[in-house]
């Protein structure tokens, strides 16, 4: 065990256990697909956050690691999730998520060429990242590690930098950023596009927002990333924000496309917008439609996204 900080009272320390990862099938980032186990996840933890302490970003301090039981005993930061904030609809949400937005930009320029802009596979710049990356991780499968890497980087604008890899609302608490374990270098992209499509799953989960809202917030998060860190590839954002398919945004655009090809499903979801009621059977109905046109969407993300309309009191398609 290591000892970096004086013992604090339990009540004010957290411990965090690194458990065998199974993100590694549907990650973009190559960093976290080539993860040898749970010690290279507990080592971009320390490192990550030491990275984002240099940028300037709020951290949790490390106060024990014990790498025999893969474990970092962290100081408890206390105040409200962003992502609590975002369900509940606080006054001044829209700031709040503004300045997420603005934080992860100011993470990113760190490693962002010339602070501004793309940085091209071919410069040797890039090729000292690899490698000093290689430096504290023990990948698995490097071969695959570069393919991920090349593949990433001839599909994007050729920009990369320094990520936390699992940015979301969910991990900031207080303005304190956590969770670095997925920390690696990858398109900045990824973070922003995995931010926006969680905020898609916690406002549609909180039947609080009408569809036109949510847009909103996701405009002024990628307004404001863009303005701080001049780097913003649309194609590449909303590719990493539908692939994530642990989040409603995706669910959502599967249902608009399914809905498009369908005219009784059409029908089904304006009767339940107008009488803004979501019946079991009219659900049950639209469920069916919708699987008739190979769609697999299930019964609560098209209660989600129902709740949502009616809350616009439209239904746009």
């Amino acid at each position: 065990m290591i000892r970096f900080n004086e013992v604090k009272a339990e009540e004010d320390r957290i411990i965090k256990h690194y458990t065998p990862c199974t993100r590694q099938e549907y990650s973009f980032c190559p960093s976290c697909i080539a993860y040898k186990d749970e010690s290279d996840r507990l080592h971009n933890e320390v490192n990550g956050i030491s990275y984002g302490r240099h940028m300037g970003i709020d951290v949790p301090e490390i106060l024990e690691i014990d790498l025999g039981k893969k474990a970092i005993v962290f100081e408890r930061i206390r105040g409200e999730k962003l992502s609590n904030a975002i369900q509940k609809k606080t006054a001044g949400v829209e700031e709040k998520v503004t300045e997420s937005a603005e934080m992860l930009a100011k993470l990113h320029r760190g490693f962002l060429k010339n602070n501004c802009g793309g940085l091209g596979k071919s410069e040797p710049f890039m090729l000292e990242m690899l490698e000093w990356q290689k430096k504290f991780q023990t990948f698995s499968d490097e071969a695959r590690y570069e393919a991920v890497m090349n593949d990433m980087l001839e599909g994007s604008s050729s920009s990369v930098t320094l990520g936390h890899g699992d940015y979301k609302a969910e991990h900031i608490i207080g303005g304190y950023l956590i969770d670095w374990e997925f920390f690696g270098l990858a398109d900045p992209m990824i973070d922003v596009g995995s931010f926006c499509a969680l905020l898609w799953r916690d406002c549609l989960d909180s039947r609080k927002y009408s569809i036109s809202e949510i847009r909103k917030l996701e405009n002024a998060f990628a307004a404001a990333y863009k303005s701080t860190s001049g780097v913003f590839n649309r194609p590449q954002f909303e590719k990493f924000k539908t692939y994530n398919d642990k989040c409603d945004y995706f669910y959502f655009k599967l249902f608009e496309e399914s809905m498009q090809k369908l005219a009784e499903g059409r029908g089904l979801v304006k009767k339940m917008v107008n009488n803004r009621k979501v019946s079991s059977s009219g659900l049950r109905k639209l469920q069916k439609v919708i699987r008739s046109a190979g769609a697999n969407l299930h019964a609560k993300h098209v209660k989600d996204i129902l709740h949502a309309y009616i809350l616009e009191e439209q239904y746009p398609l």
